[in-house]
C-alpha cells in the first residue's frame, strides 16, 4: 500500500513539475522572458520543497510504524 502511495506521489510531482514547464513555455511564448524563467524557476523550487516535505513524513511515520511494531 505504502509504494502505491508513494508511487502516485511520484506521478503527481512530474505532472506538477510538467504543468510549471508548459506555464512557463506559453508565458514565454509571449514574449515575456524573464517572467517565464521566474516562474520556471519558482515552481521549481515550491514543486521541491512540497513533494519533499512529504517524503520526508511519509518516511518518519513508516520508521514510527516499524519502531511500534517492535515494542
Amino acid at each position: 500500500m505504502k509504494s502505491l502511495i508513494i508511487k502516485t506521489n511520484d506521478v503527481l510531482a512530474y505532472l506538477a513539475f510538467c504543468a510549471v514547464g508548459i506555464v512557463a513555455f506559453f508565458v514565454m511564448l509571449q514574449g515575456k522572458v524573464l517572467p517565464a524563467i521566474g516562474i520556471a524557476i519558482g515552481g521549481w523550487v515550491v514543486c521541491c520543497l512540497v513533494f519533499g516535505f512529504w517524503f520526508a513524513l511519509s518516511e518518519i511515520a513508516g520508521n514510527l510504524r516499524k519502531i511500534a511494531e517492535r515494542e
